[in-house]
């Protein structure tokens, strides 16, 4: 698949001359807010694949793009290394994590087929009213999001749906299949391989869906709704795989 995607240069759109500085950002809050800036653009241009997945990032010429010292640089990289969207090699340095290989991509669904309709069924009889209200926002804010420009709504998108689905999660009750799930970083992964915005379109009015089976109170209407939304999403992804054979 990476094939596919030309490779382009790692540190992504400039965000001035080299030299400047973010401006708009108070004393205190500045130090923050650069980490935040860089950690937003290497991880709009790393789902977009603008980064190639296993392409080297250039922490000088990251620096250069924004005009700061390497401290804000290496913190977005390490918050990048803990959701497993970047690997670093001791004397190398940064890469983009390589895209789920199919195996891979088989366990996730396999995994998530056997939680999830679970975890809907349990959130469907426990979750509190002002949860299923956030469902419902986080289920509005995504079919906003799928209005934008295909590279930026991808990013965003994938941060609803991971927020949409640890919130569904929480819901239930379930500590220990709460934490196994946000574990494995799904929607971030997964989100880096749908590179057209039929995926989201399909999954909003999936996510619709799920939100008035939650709200009925009907634990098998939750799980199934659930299973059905996993099948499609698995379908669709499944035949990326499969166009690259």
């Amino acid at each position: 698949m990476a094939s596919k995607v030309a490779r382009s240069k790692s540190t992504g759109r400039r965000r001035g001359q080299p030299g400047s500085a973010p401006t708009g950002l108070d004393a205190e809050g500045r130090s923050h807010g650069l980490v935040e800036s860089v950690y937003e653009t290497l991880l709009g241009e790393i789902m977009s694949l603008r980064i190639e997945p296993a392409g080297r990032i250039n922490i000088d010429d990251v620096a250069r793009d924004f005009g700061v010292s390497q401290t804000p640089i290496r913190e977005a990289l390490r918050r990048l290394e803990a959701e497993a969207l970047v690997e670093k090699t001791p004397y190398v340095g940064y890469r983009a994590s390589p895209l789920l290989n199919r195996q891979q991509f088989k366990e996730l669904y396999d995994l998530r087929l056997l939680l999830e309709p679970f975890v809907a069924a349990e959130a469907a009889a426990l979750m509190e009213e002002d949860e299923i209200e956030k469902l419902e926002s986080l289920s509005l804010s995504m079919e906003v999001t799928a209005t934008g420009t295909p590279r930026i709504a991808m990013s965003r998108f994938a941060r609803y749906d991971e927020a949409f689905h640890a919130t569904i999660a929480k819901g239930a009750g379930n500590r220990l299949i709460e934490g196994i799930l946000a574990r494995q970083h799904i929607h971030l992964h997964l989100f880096r391989l749908m590179l057209h915005g039929r995926v989201i379109t399909e999954a909003v009015d999936e996510h619709a869906v799920l939100v008035e089976a939650i709200r009925s109170r009907s634990r098998d209407r939750a799980a199934e709704a659930m299973r059905r939304h996993l099948t499609r999403s698995r379908d669709r992804l499944e035949a990326i795989y499969d166009s690259d054979e």
